[in-house]
């Protein structure tokens, strides 16, 4: 199905893949892996021909094979309708089946019955060709299956939320039914019932799968065969089996790598200590001195002379083989961990046991927009603050005014996207938010941090609460500012502190110089981290942390906030990592 060979791309004088060599066969699914910037979504865009490799060949057999790519990040289209996205999917079916009814109707209103039947036969035959009506019942199992078949058609692609464009992005590549299924990071934003169902369509897919993902159970579940990139060397590993097996592949060449480092440094260890000692012992023979009135012991100064030269010719000789074999490829190098994010949350600022308390909360942005066009009274008592300090706003209790009209207002909309939520939160709890898309998880947390004002209910934050939110679409980034800058605004530090420690967030060279538009989404998850850190947060709100992270870079998350001390609320669909950190949970449904 696809066959790639000797491939090399560069930017600049920045190698970023050479000698990139794989063959993927039809039928088979293949994960790619690798750490953030490793180059895993620069080689799917040379694949689908989006850039142009520097080098080395890119073959599908057949040419004319049908490829069907979903890239990261699915915002292209923010200005048409869900229908017109899953409609331009399926142009050609759309435009068939549009002339099939053309030729259906004419068959009634034209009087050449002969010529109208021929039509109508060459549209069924064309309509037929490209699924017919079974192709609506598997379209329609698809919206369903990604919790899209309550979307009205006219609802606009950018009022969707992050988990439900990612879904419409996905709906739109498997209604074409490609050859070649090519999915980058197609698990972000996605809640556990559409992963489930991601997960079975993946498995059963009949082509050839290549995915990109960082969800450790998605891919056990779904490849039988990783391909690793490394960003040192740029180079690319196959491994047989799915992700656990690829780990514990790694884990043995690293073990056996470590054991042959470990008898190469004590052989260079004895070689070096074997030529110290013949310099020395050279040394020592050279100084030898024949005594003035002692003309007999001559021949004990030539003798040591000439064994003295000897040794210094032999420590030479080993010292050049030793040079030689230091620089050649039988050299083990040294084991290094690659991926690798140090991220040290440090200890919360002090604050009280009681963290946060919800009750009776409501809200719902349709009936907040209309209430707010129709009540002076909310628009005067319950828009959004002027903007406050930091310490105003983490002191502040966040609540709303609970007015007659208000209460009135709020009993007569129907159903709300949050209705009636009380729950309390303790220190030092952790707290997983879930849930569908769609049903108000992400929306709280920005309601507990300030950024929205409900609609009735109160939200509390105890005593000396600092509150850090992490936005799921990197919205609380300013674009437009570098990510130096985006330090320097949270904390007052010079330039080169600011820089040390940035490279703890793998931010190096000119890097910290980028704008955070022009950074990758791995870059600006890894950005937001850094800015939490120096926040020095007591009640961290993270609203799908991991998403756009290295594998290597969500363990490293996972250990240091096991390691915080203060109160964390997660919404998070990686089922991994909610099993392993959550001590409670709160469902929405």
């Amino acid at each position: 199905m696809l066959q790639v060979h000797q491939l090399r791309k560069d930017y600049g004088a920045e190698t970023v893949l050479i000698h990139i060599n794989f063959v993927l066969n039809d039928g088979e699914h293949v994960g790619l892996v690798g750490p953030n910037g490793a180059g895993k979504s620069t080689l799917l865009r040379c694949i689908v021909g989006q850039e142009q490799p520097d080098g080395g060949t890119i073959t599908f057999s057949p040419r004319d094979a049908v490829i069907g790519y979903l890239a990261q990040s699915f915002y292209s289209q923010l200005s048409a309708t869900v229908g017109e996205v899953l409609d331009n999917a399926q142009a050609l079916f759309v435009s068939a089946e549009a002339e099939l009814q053309r030729c259906t109707e004419a068959l009634t209103a034209t009087e050449d019955l002969a010529s109208a039947l021929s039509a109508y036969e060459r549209a069924l035959a064309a309509f037929d060709a490209l699924g017919g009506y079974e192709r609506e019942h598997r379209a329609a199992a698809v919206l369903e299956g990604l919790g899209l078949g309550a979307i009205a058609r006219d609802t606009s692609v950018a009022a969707l939320s992050g988990g439900q464009k990612t879904r419409l992005g996905l709906a739109t590549l498997l209604l074409r039914e490609p050859d070649l299924l090519i999915l980058d990071e197609p698990t972000n934003h996605l809640d556990i019932a559409a992963l489930e169902w991601l997960e079975s369509f993946v498995r059963d897919y009949p082509r050839a799968v290549l995915v990109v993902a960082h969800d450790r159970a998605f891919l056990d579940r779904t490849v039988s065969r990783i391909l690793a990139l490394d960003s040192a060397t740029h180079t690319l590993e196959s491994y047989v089996g799915n992700y656990s097996d690829y780990t514990a592949a790694r884990a043995r060449e690293r073990a056996v790598q470590v054991a042959a480092y470990k008898e190469q440094q004590e052989y260079i260890g004895q070689v070096q200590g074997d030529i110290a000692r013949m310099k020395g012992r050279s040394v020592r023979l050279e100084n030898v001195k024949t005594p003035a009135n002692n003309p007999d012991m001559k021949w004990v100064l030539g003798g040591s002379q000439t064994v003295a030269g000897k040794l210094a010719r032999m420590a030479k000789a080993r010292e050049r083989k030793l040079e030689r074999y230091l620089a050649s490829d039988e050299r083990v190098e040294k084991p290094q961990e690659r991926w690798g994010l140090k991220l040290d949350f440090g200890d919360p600022p002090p604050g009280g046991r009681a963290v946060l308390s919800v009750e009776a909360l409501r809200f719902d942005y349709r009936a907040r927009e209309e209430f707010r066009s129709q009540n002076s009274e909310f628009r005067s008592t319950a828009v959004a603050p002027e903007p406050r300090t930091e310490n105003q706003r983490i002191n502040d209790e966040v609540s709303s005014p609970v007015s007659s009209s208000a209460v009135s207002y709020v009993a007569q909309c129907g159903r709300l996207l949050i209705d009636g939520l009380s729950f309390e939160v303790w220190h030092g709890e952790r707290v997983a938010l879930l849930g569908p898309n769609g049903t108000g998880k992400s929306t709280l947390l920005k309601l507990i941090a300030g950024e929205l004002t409900p609609l009735s209910g109160r939200i509390r934050l105890g005593a000396n609460i600092r509150v850090g939110l992490l936005g799921q679409e990197h919205e609380l980034l300013n674009a437009r500012r570098t990510v130096l800058e985006t330090v320097l605004r949270e904390r007052a530090i010079d330039g080169t502190a600011a820089r040390n420690f940035l490279h703890f967030f793998l931010f190096s060279g000119d890097a910290v110089f980028r704008s955070v538009g022009a950074c990758s989404l791995g870059e600006r998850s890894r950005l937001q981290l850094a800015v939490l850190v120096l926040r020095g947060c007591n009640l961290l709100l993270l609203d799908e942390p991991l998403n756009h992270l290295d594998i290597g870079a969500r363990e490293h998350f996972e250990a240091a906030l096991q390691a915080y001390e203060g109160t964390v609320i997660v919404v998070s669909h990686d089922r991994a990592f909610v099993e392993s950190f959550a001590e409670r949970r709160i469902g929405f449904e």
